[in-house]
């Protein structure tokens, strides 16, 4: 019986293949092995002992393969022939190239809108320096048992926040911006406006273009952004002195740069000191009233400090100080850090659930997928080609060329075509970005000026191109010589699996888009056509800004403007009739239960406010000069008659105590849709 061949040990000649230069492998190799037989006749220990030192010994210059190994010695010539055979295929297949740099180039545009939208969404608030160390005071206020947070607090809190915790640097405070009109020589600009303290500037670290950022020390002051102050007044604004609302003058102190339009205060075009806001007849009362939610206190941690330690001291602050009324409300404060404000600003039963991060995760899943689809459509189209280069990749290997080299020049092709698909995404992106910035209300660019950016393309590029062309690189360089150039070329059905995986994904992941667009197009439409509760069409809002305009003659105004026969009716409310209104929890009416307190939503009107709104009556009558009692009438909605009807289900006729007067309900209209249609 024959002994077993015996075999030199692996690792010692694997690692003789690795380092071997190819041309002399084979013969070194063999003369290895045909020493090694003979030693093994004399004992197989010793024979891979001496083994392991001629592989050793063997390991020097003139033997080992060179560094970039063995390809062609001018690397740069190599190169050369890949993209130039790479630009070869591609324009010798037009149709081919069209539809792969068409399709990469779709996807690409897409995943690049998305993902600028997603970034500028990422950087909301944070071209302020003190970014990670400011936070708004919201409280947690209780109404018939159920929790509402909001970013609101009375004025006196923010000294008494500042005189008892040392953690804190500055508490400044704020009106939320509300439209002022400005103006002088006759010229008048209506720009966002907010009542500040003085440290408001420093503590959101505004750059003053002219003046001092302490330019709201005095009471008859303001602070113009760059562009208000460019369409009011032009060059050296400061020291200009400028009407508010006609109503007094103040003194231009400084001009800051406008604010980033991703940020909290984007908006604000003019700062007013806050001692000004309280020289104002109808505000005077808040600057020491305790039971007001009324202002936006901002506070800015000490460096090294954090917020959690600090929240938990400020939770029953306020309700310590508050006034009886207010103490009802049960406040507890919440320190919500700026960071964030914009993403996380929902909140339910005074618990923080998120907010706009779902829209970013869900839109940067879907450019991911579109971006794989488009890969994924690159690589289909590339392995659906294979038979028309595999005589091209069995004459290569013939005359000599590694499976590497096919490859690398598999690979040259992919990041052609990409580069290709990405120039063409830059040049459609550029031209959307108009109206994409129109649909999502923002001012993205293409910032071509950051390291980051530029980095991220080139990264991008190279990325989509090792996804996109590996499969097909990989694929196409297996196949072998003898079998292509036989005509024998049948694929495997594990060499198949991965395009046919590959090509089910795409389809599903098309289809689940496909369908998934389909539904939310029918939502959008039914959320746009379903009845309001008011009419939609031809109402114009027009904000009386001015303090002229609101004491014109209404009666005047409205008939001059009806016998132009362009305007059928008109109204006045003290809100517009989406959005938000003053809400009230002092209410009581007949039959009210002490124990129930509700939130309700309030607003003055004309009379013929809501016949010009187009409002919906279910019961009772609409407002009318014929009738003086209406002056203190009320109509109220279907969610407040079910609550106002009671046991008795009976709501016309009865009385409502609002601010302290009696109010009888002589109608009740459908309820509308405010705010969000969804």
């Amino acid at each position: 019986m024959k002994d077993a061949p015996a075999y030199p040990p692996r690792l010692a000649l694997r690692f003789f293949r690795w380092y071997c230069h190819p041309r002399l492998a084979d013969h070194i190799e063999g003369d290895l092995l045909e020493v090694y037989t003979e030693r093994v006749r004399k004992g197989k220990l010793r024979a891979d002992m001496l083994f392991i030192v001629d592989v050793l010994l063997l390991f020097r210059r003139g033997i080992i393969r060179p560094a970039e190994g063995y390809q062609q010695a001018n690397a740069y010539s190599m190169y050369k022939s890949y993209w130039k055979i790479g630009w070869r295929n591609l324009w010798n297949n037009k149709t081919y190239s069209l539809i792969n740099i068409g399709g990469l180039g779709v996807g690409l545009t897409v995943a690049m809108l998305i993902g600028l939208w997603v970034v500028d969404e990422l950087h909301y608030n944070r071209s302020f320096d003190n970014y990670e160390r400011i936070a708004t005071v919201y409280h947690n206020l209780t109404f018939d048992g159920r929790i509402f947070s909001i970013n609101t607090a009375p004025y006196p809190l923010g000294a008494e926040l500042k005189n008892n915790f040392a953690e804190l640097e500055s508490v400044v405070e704020a009106t939320e911006p509300t439209d002022h009109v400005v103006g002088i020589s006759g010229k008048r600009l209506s720009g966002k406006t907010m009542f500040v303290d003085p440290e408001f500037a420093s503590v959101f670290s505004l750059h003053i273009l002219e003046g001092s950022t302490n330019g709201l020390g005095s009471l008859r002051s303001v602070m113009l952004s760059k562009s208000l102050a460019k369409s009011l007044l032009g060059e050296n604004a400061v020291g200009t002195t400028v009407k508010l609302d006609n109503r007094d003058e103040l003194l231009v102190t400084a001009v800051f740069e406008d604010l980033p339009t991703n940020s909290a205060l984007g908006e604000v075009r003019m700062l007013v000191p806050m001692d000004y806001f309280f020289t104002l007849p109808e505000h005077r009362e808040q600057k020491t009233l305790w039971g007001g939610f009324d202002f936006q206190c901002f506070v800015m941690l000490k460096r090294g400090q954090s917020f959690g330690p600090l929240e938990s001291k400020i939770g029953r602050f306020l309700a310590d100080r508050s006034t009886e009324q207010a103490k009802t409300l049960k406040p507890e404060g919440i320190l919500f850090p700026m960071s964030r404000w914009h993403l996380y600003a929902d909140f339910k039963d005074g618990k923080n659930i998120g907010g706009k991060i779902k829209y970013v995760w869900m839109f940067g899943t879907v450019g991911i997928f579109v971006l794989l689809l488009a890969c994924i459509n690159f690589m289909n189209l590339s392995t659906a080609r294979s038979e028309r280069r595999s005589k091209e990749v069995g004459v290569r290997k013939v005359m000599g060329s590694m499976r590497s080299q096919l490859v690398q020049q598999f690979l040259s092709e992919s990041f052609l075509v990409v580069t290709a698909g990405f120039m063409l995404a830059v040049v459609v992106v550029s031209m959307s970005l108009p109206l994409f910035n129109a649909m999502t209300d923002k001012q993205i660019s293409i910032p071509w000026n950051n390291g980051y950016f530029l980095l991220t393309a080139a990264s991008f590029i190279v990325i989509t191109s090792l996804l996109a062309g590996s499969y097909p690189a990989v694929y196409l360089s297996a196949f072998s010589p003898v079998r292509v150039l036989k005509g024998a070329l049948t694929p495997s059905r594990q060499a198949s699996l991965p395009r046919q995986v590959l090509v089910v994904f795409q389809f599903t992941v098309s289809i689940a888009l496909i369908i998934t667009t389909i539904i939310v197009f029918q939502q959008l439409q039914y959320a746009k056509n379903r009845p309001a509760g008011f009419d939609r069409e031809a109402i114009i809002y027009v904000e009386m800004k001015s303090k002229e305009l609101r004491a014109a003659n209404y009666n005047l105004l409205r008939n001059d403007l009806v016998a132009t026969r362009v305007v059928t009716n008109m109204g006045t409310s003290n809100f517009p009739i989406t959005g938000g209104m003053g809400a009230e929890a002092a209410i009581t009416w007949e039959g009210k239960d002490p124990s129930v307190q509700p939130i309700i939503a309030m607003n003055s009107c004309s009379f013929d406010y809501p016949q010009t709104s187009g409002f919906e009556f279910l019961q009772g009558r609409d407002f009318s000069p014929e009738f003086r009692t209406d002056s203190a009438a009320m109509i109220v909605n279907e969610e407040a008659a079910k609550l106002f009807a009671g046991n008795d289900h009976r709501v016309l006729g009865k009385k409502v105590t609002w601010d302290g007067k009696e109010h009888e309900i002589i109608g009740v209209i459908k309820d509308q849709i405010r705010w969000s249609p969804f």
